[in-house]
Parts: C-alpha cells; structure tokens; sequence
C-alpha cells in the first residue's frame, strides 16, 4: 500500500517543511486571526503530496512540483525526459517541458526510474 504523505513550501519564509512542521503551522494559521497574513505580510503555503515514488537510487521522495529526468525503454532504446511532476487527470505525470500537460505521461511510464534535479520552489533556475 502506498504510504499518503505530503510536504509544504512556506512563504514569506521560502522555504520547504516537512508535513509534521507544516501542520502544526497551517493549525496555527486557521486558528489565528491573521488569516494570511504573518506580521502584517502575505504569507502561505503550497503543499504537495508525495508520489509514492523514490528516485532511481531509492533515495530521494518524489513530490508533486518536484523537477525529475524520467527514463523509458522503447523500441528505438533509452529516452530521457525532463520536467514537473504534476497530478493531473487522477494519476501522477511528468509533464516535460516540450509538451502540452495533456500529452505528459504518467510516472509508472518511466520504467528505468527518475533522477530528482530539484523543485519549482527551491530551483527555478531548472525550469
């Protein structure tokens, strides 16, 4: 069964939590009366939710808005693909940065595994 878990980035902090601090903040935040705001500045939050998935050295956790090279096999060989991993259409997908979102394959796709670059987040530079 696949383990449910999620991952936070946290804004005016940029920067990204793990789901126990996250929770405890967003707690704080629903329960406060700042309402978005954080001594009087927008403030918020971006959680996503982990793929089930590890990189191909079973190291990293694949999160949604994590930017991955996926591998696949095919008749013509090896491909690599570089994109976001996105949830769209009920399932996980790598949308590559060549294609339309509807065109993005899902991740089980990928049979020679991924290789984690970075996130949205912490390297926009990637994108």
């Amino acid at each position: 069964m696949r383990e449910i878990k999620f991952r936070m980035w946290a804004y005016p902090e940029n920067e990204m939590k793990g789901w126990e601090e996250a929770n405890q903040e967003i707690s704080e935040l629903l329960d406060s009366e700042r309402h978005g705001e954080l001594d009087g500045e927008p403030c918020g939050v971006y959680i996503m939710q982990f793929t089930g998935l590890k990189d191909k050295n079973g190291k990293e956790e694949l999160y949604e808005n994590d930017i991955a090279k996926g591998t696949y096999r095919d008749g013509k060989g090896f491909t690599n693909k570089q994109g976001i991993i996105k949830y769209h259409m009920s399932s996980f997908v790598l949308h590559c940065f060549d294609e339309d979102i509807d065109d993005s394959k899902p991740l089980d796709y990928y049979n020679y595994g991924f290789e984690k670059l970075g996130n949205i987040y912490e390297n926009p530079e990637l994108l």
